[in-house]
Formats: C-alpha cells, sequence, structure tokens
C-alpha cells in the first residue's frame, strides 16, 4: 500500500493534469448536448430522444417529446405515441383543445374513418338519448386503431344488436377516462344504460401526469385521503403555455447520454402512490354508481407484448383492487388466450405500433364483452 501511495504522490502532477482534461471533457459534453437539446439548429436524432433523460411516468418525458417534435403545433393537431395506422396518420382531425379534459373529441365529423356522432363519439350514425345503450369510455384501444366501422364498438353494436358509443379517447388514463365519464354520464339519463370504462394496465402510470400526448391532462393529487383535482395549469386557448412554462429538472443530460440507451424509457417505483390514486379513484366511481344507480363494469384490455404477460403489477393491482370493491369487471386477458389456443396463432389479431387490435382483434374481443353482459343478465 505505501509502495502505491508513494507512486501515486510522483504521478501526482499526472494524476492531477489527467482529471482536469476528464472534467473539461465532461464539462464540454455536458454544454454540447444541452446545446443540442435546446437549439432546433441542431438536428442529431440520436441526442433528441426524450427517454434518455427522463422516465415515462414523468413530466420531463412529455416535455421533452413535445420540445423534440415541431411537426406539428398541439393546439390543432395530436399524437397519440406515434402510433401507426390509418386512423392514427390523422389522429388529431376529431379532437379539440378542452379545459378540462387537455382534449376531447369533437361531435358531427364527416370525414371517412374519422366520423363522429351527434354526440361527441366515433361513429357514423346520430344517437337518440332515450334508447338503451352499452356506452364505453377509454383510451385508444377504445377509440381503436381502425376506421369508424371496424372499431371495437362498432363489432360490438353490430353484434348485439344494442347502440354503443365510442367515448375512447388516445392517450387517456384513468383520471381523464374517469373525468369524462362523469362530464357525460348525466344525459342518458332517460334509458336503461351500461356504463363500461376500458383501458390498459398503462393508464394507471398516466395518473402521475400533468402532460401526455402533447398536450396538458388533468391530474389527482391525494391530500387528506381525499382526491383533490387540478386543472390550473391547462390553457384551453393555449394549451403549449404550459410546455413554455414548464421547468425541467436539474440533470446532467451528458451523463444521462452516455449511460442510457435512446428511446428506452425507465417506469419509476411509484406503487404506494398509484394504488392510493386508483383505489380512491374506484371509491368515487362506486359513489357515482350508487348514487345515481348506474350500472358500471370495468373492461381490462391489453397490448399485443401483456397477452402472455403474467408478470404485471399494475393489472394486479387493479383486479385486486376491483374484487375488493366488489366492482364488477371483464378481464379480455383469456378470451384473447382463448383464440390463440383456438387457432394455434398468437399472430393476425393485432396491428401497428405499439400494437392494437385490429378488426379480427376487435372480433374477439367484442365477442368477450358480449358474452359476459348476457352471461350478467344485462344483454338478452
Amino acid at each position: 500500500m505505501a509502495r502505491i501511495i508513494a507512486y501515486l504522490w510522483r504521478k501526482k502532477a499526472e494524476l492531477l493534469l489527467l482529471l482536469i482534461t476528464i472534467i473539461i471533457l465532461l464539462v464540454g459534453l455536458e454544454l454540447a448536448v444541452r446545446f443540442c437539446l435546446f437549439s432546433q439548429s441542431c438536428t442529431i436524432e440520436t441526442i433528441k430522444q426524450p427517454g434518455i433523460y427522463a422516465q415515462l411516468n414523468d413530466d420531463d418525458f412529455w416535455y421533452f417529446k413535445n420540445l423534440f417534435d415541431k411537426s406539428f403545433d398541439v393546439e390543432k393537431e395530436y399524437t397519440e405515441d406515434e402510433i401507426t395506422g390509418e386512423f392514427y396518420d390523422n389522429w388529431g382531425l376529431s379532437l379539440e383543445p378542452d379545459g378540462l379534459l387537455g382534449y376531447t373529441r369533437i361531435s358531427n365529423i364527416t370525414t371517412p374513418c374519422h366520423e363522429t356522432s351527434n354526440l361527441g363519439t366515433r361513429g357514423t350514425k346520430k344517437y337518440s338519448l332515450k334508447e338503451n345503450k352499452l356506452i364505453f369510455y377509454g383510451d385508444s384501444y377504445v377509440e381503436s386503431n381502425a376506421c369508424s366501422n371496424n372499431t371495437l364498438t362498432a363489432k360490438i353494436e353490430k353484434k348485439s344488436g344494442i347502440d354503443t358509443l365510442n367515448y375512447g379517447v388516445g392517450g387517456y388514463g384513468w383520471d381523464q377516462i374517469y373525468l369524462l365519464f362523469n362530464e357525460t354520464y348525466r344525459q342518458f339519463n332517460e334509458s336503461k344504460n351500461v356504463f363500461l370504462l376500458g383501458g390498459i394496465s398503462d393508464d394507471l402510470n398516466r395518473m402521475l401526469l400533468k402532460a401526455k400526448s402533447n398536450s396538458p391532462k388533468p391530474y389527482f393529487k391525494v391530500e387528506d385521503n381525499e382526491l383533490v383535482l387540478h386543472t390550473e395549469h391547462i390553457n384551453e386557448s393555449d394549451l403549449n403555455q404550459y410546455f413554455r412554462e414548464y421547468k425541467v429538472k436539474f440533470k446532467l443530460y451528458g451523463l444521462q447520454l452516455l449511460f442510457s440507451k435512446a428511446g428506452k424509457a425507465r417506469l419509476v417505483d411509484m406503487h404506494n402512490h398509484l394504488v392510493s390514486l386508483i383505489s380512491l379513484l374506484l371509491d368515487k366511481v362506486i359513489e357515482l354508481k350508487e348514487q345515481e344507480e348506474l350500472d358500471v363494469v370495468f373492461v381490462l384490455l391489453y397490448r399485443e407484448n401483456e397477452i402472455m404477460d403474467e408478470d404485471n403489477w399494475n393489472k394486479d393491482i387493479l383486479i385486486e383492487l376491483l374484487k375488493e370493491k366488489q366492482i364488477d369487471f371483464i378481464d379480455t386477458q383469456e378470451c384473447v388466450l382463448n383464440y390463440y389456443n383456438k387457432t394455434n396463432s398468437s399472430e393476425g389479431i393485432y396491428v401497428g405500433y405499439p400494437s392494437h387490435p385490429n378488426s379480427l382483434g376487435n372480433d374477439v374481443i367484442a365477442e368477450c364483452v358480449i358474452d359476459y353482459l348476457t352471461s350478467t343478465g344485462r344483454l338478452s
């Protein structure tokens, strides 16, 4: 040890020079990366990947996503995480800014593939408020990566003969799904309806965010074991205001670039907070259900890579809470697996990236929903 110390002492000048050189290189790298990140004149796409610098359930991720993608105006067009498919190629056509939800669907759109109803749902016809209906709220898996006649709700409507409204909106978390449900259910009180609330496991993580899909979104905070809604950061007339005023967390971007993989977002461990959020949100659904005598059923939907996955914490905790609170739900995973076993194939029912059910996939899931509703006496 003494020899090593003596050697290092003799070499102290060289070591000091090496240390200074490393510091200069790291400072230079940090300055160069910062310049490239925040300058429009830098076009190095491999550096401009949100997942290098922030986690998917971190607001910084969506700040960077908005910063790096200048191909559209957030107030005029939206993208649902670069999903491919005919409908999502022009996704924003039927959407508009909304002070409560961030963005919502426009009524009476007649553009082929993007048609919307008089009630602001995906669909090609006008609906009466008085007839019994299935009313389906959710994310892009309810909205569907398909043109109007091949959506999940269109399949359910055709197979069941019951009007089925599609209130699915891509990018929504469980918080937005609940808020849209809470805002719209009253108009249907003249008829007997089943309200379906559907989404994928990631919709739980979206409850942590203040922004998603290049738009600010509502979020809840838990205060004294109550959910407190926050929408003050949403300016309906200028959605970009949120991103202009957003303060990104301090971090060493150069080091993150060196030790991260481009585009690979990491999820932070927020399990306890998520459990509180979704548990209290389910309590709100129960309260609404009991006060208004509503028939509410949750529908669990899946990305293609999740169908075979037995390790899905979000799904497990949601199912556990739904059972604990005695809320009816449909788990479509088993239906898709049964289809795989029946056809000896795990291909052909998903499309695009990230994978959404195609027309055949929507058929499979529609049958699953109808079978459950029939077996529970909700459909004859």
